[in-house]
């Protein structure tokens, strides 16, 4: 049987776990190398190869999985997302392939937002679950600064119970919120326990 001439050789190439984006590129035979542009740095790619001839094509070859090389990294810029709900976060510059953390605006104590810069030196979406909102905390904040008196103990009760139910985000069910609640249960407390004050106070007061 006399083999038929190979016409051309093609190359499939796609980024891996990405296959149903291949791209296929062909060259006239007797060329047998083929030169791949526009790759991703830092990237895994796999590459299988068919010939052709008169009669057909062949069978793709067995996968071969290669990955581009980083020539140098080059940094991710600094730059500054502001969240609808949660404050505007300053991201610093960032090595690619790497996640830089920066604390949340409005806390909580501790808590940090992240973002990754890729090995293509390009940011990702910022990670920003638990970071406190913004007007919750502003809320807590101000209350906070209020001293408890006879005067004002059933208005700041009311609005300490209408912020509680307000706070219904995860990341505004935290330590310092929390702290603030019991400091001023703890000054109504106090204060409710000295009878003259519980006296001024009208019953429909006491009926907090």
């Amino acid at each position: 049987m006399t083999e038929r001439p190979v016409i051309t050789y093609s190359v499939v190439y796609y980024q891996q776990g990405q296959d149903s984006s291949s791209v296929t590129l062909t060259v006239n035979a007797p060329t047998t190398t083929v030169m791949i542009g526009s790759l991703s740095k830092g990237t895994h790619y796999i590459v299988q190869v068919y010939a052709t001839n008169t009669i057909g094509s062949s069978s793709l070859s067995n996968l071969l999985t290669t990955r581009t090389r980083i020539d140098h990294l080059v940094a991710c810029r600094m730059e500054t997302t502001v969240s609808s709900d949660r404050g505007a976060f300053e991201w610093p510059e960032t090595m690619s392939d790497s996640t830089v953390n920066i604390s949340c605006p409005n806390g909580p104590s501790g808590a940090t937002a992240n973002r990754k810069c890729t090995n293509n030196s390009t940011w990702e979406s910022p990670n920003v679950t638990f970071c406190a909102t913004s007007v919750i905390s502003n809320r807590f904040r101000n209350i906070s600064k209020v001293n408890v008196t006879a005067e004002n103990v059933v208005s700041i009760f009311e609005n300490l119970t209408d912020l509680v139910m307000s706070t219904t985000d995860a990341a505004d069910q935290n330590t310092d919120n929390i702290r603030t609640v019991s400091a001023i249960l703890n000054q109504t407390a106090n204060l409710l326990s000295d009878p003259i004050i519980i006296m001024n106070l009208s019953s429909s007061e006491l009926l907090m």
